[in-house]
This record gives C-alpha cells, structure tokens and sequence, in this order.
C-alpha cells in the first residue's frame, strides 16, 4: 500500500509558527487543506480499510475508524517514546489530522449548510488563531484538525480510547442549529 501522506502545508507557511501567519497567509494555509480534504480522507478510508456504505449508521463508521486509528497510533512507526512520554511521529501526526478531516467532512455533510469554514481570526488569544475552523455551531467554532491531534496524544497517555472521533462527532452534531 502507498505511503501514508504526511501532513505537510506549503513550505512557506511551515517556516513561522500559525500565530505569526498574515491574513494572507492564513487564508492561503485554508485553502491548501480544503483543496486537500477529500483525497486525505479518501486515503484515509483505503489506509484503515474502512468503506463508508451509504446506508451505513455514523457512528459505527466512526467506531471502526475510530478503532483502528487508534491501534495504529500505539505503534513505533506513528508515535514514539520521548523522555518517557509518548509523542506523535509526523506520520501519526497526519493520521491524526485525518480522523478530525474525517470528523469535519460528516459535520459538514449533516448540516445542510448550517456550518462553514472560516479563519479564525479573533480573539487573538485563541488556540486556533489564524487556523481554519468550523463556524455556525450553537456555541464555539471547531479546529478539527487541532481537536483529533490533541486526543491522539490522551490515547497515546490512556486517557482516552479509541471513541473519541465517534464522541467528538456526537457533541458538535447536537451543536448544529436545528431547522
């Protein structure tokens, strides 16, 4: 099977961290992974071996997916031991960000519309800062990509299993604003 694809912006946009990004910048780091979204979740289904059937309930899909991201980020090639810690390796951190894509595209798919992407560009203060995020919730917008990365790493310290894509959905669904 062809190698997972890392997560990996333009090279301009890698060389200053997100938070020092120009308006420009940030919305040309937008648009590199909306371009990207649909052949990184696609990749990411034929990577679990997990199809997504028509019919087929959302969370059990995102159970299965759920579980074998998981599986996959407790071995040596996704994430590595660090001065007793576990951390991501870039292909973990890619597999990661995929699982929120994941997560992001069904979002987006069941909201008739309700919700977009956006840069987020206040309040500076904000983790997500200058980061695309999903807006028209009921309450905060949603980083996905940040989101899933952030619970790879409870996974990899046990504080979380491999449910959390399939919970992650299951809150911000309920947090689309009804008809």
């Amino acid at each position: 099977m062809k190698e997972d694809p890392l997560f990996v912006p333009p090279l301009e946009l890698c060389q200053k961290n997100s938070r020092e990004w120009t308006l420009k910048e940030a919305r040309q780091y937008k648009d590199w992974l909306l371009a990207s979204l649909d052949e990184r979740v696609s990749f990411l289904l034929k990577f679990l071996n997990v199809p997504k059937t028509k019919n087929q309930d959302v969370e059990d899909f995102l159970s299965s997916a759920g579980k074998k991201a998981a599986q996959y980020l407790l071995l040596k090639e996704f994430s590595e031991c660090v001065t007793e810690k576990k951390k991501l390796t870039d292909k973990g951190y890619a597999l990661a960000a995929d699982m929120g894509l994941l997560v992001a595209k069904i979002l987006l798919e069941k909201s008739r519309d309700k919700i977009r992407w956006r840069v987020l560009r206040r309040p500076k203060r904000e983790i997500s800062y200058n980061l695309p995020v999903l807006e028209g919730f009921e309450l905060n917008p949603l980083e996905p990509v940040g989101g899933s990365i952030a619970e790879a790493y409870g996974i990899l310290r046990g504080q979380d299993d491999s449910n959390v894509w399939r919970e992650i959905y299951v809150y911000w669904l309920d947090q689309i604003p009804p008809d």
